[in-house]
């Protein structure tokens, strides 16, 4: 097989690779009695955006967007995009989330504790 075909079919599978829970990153902290949840999210679709949550946990759901680039060959193509899901368990019980904000690629999701 042509190596150049080889790469352009490996390009194609990974530019069609949907965002796993493992590529979500997160960041979770406590300041003044309110928990902290950073997700990076770039790309994200906000009105795609879905938090479930029961007493111990989170489940972030939503579409990351591709950036569609007219006439472009890639030559990396690591970056995922299409529907993610990250699952978030918490070590305590927490009464309610007081606040969602998405800026510069972050989703910031704050807990209220009991």
């Amino acid at each position: 097989m042509n190596p150049n075909k080889v790469i352009i079919l490996a390009q194609f599978f990974v530019l069609q690779k949907n965002a796993s829970s493992d590529s979500i990153l997160a960041d979770i902290y406590e300041e003044n009695g309110k928990v902290y949840i950073e997700l990076e999210v770039p790309d994200l679709e906000v009105d795609s955006l879905v938090i479930e949550k029961n007493s111990m946990s989170l489940i972030v759901s939503g579409i990351k967007k591709k950036r569609e680039k007219n006439n472009a060959t890639y030559m990396v193509a690591e970056r995922i995009f299409g529907y993610f899901k990250k699952y978030i368990d918490l070590p305590f019980h927490f009464k309610s989330i007081s606040k969602v904000n998405y800026n510069n690629g972050v989703l910031e999701i704050i807990l209220e504790r009991f």
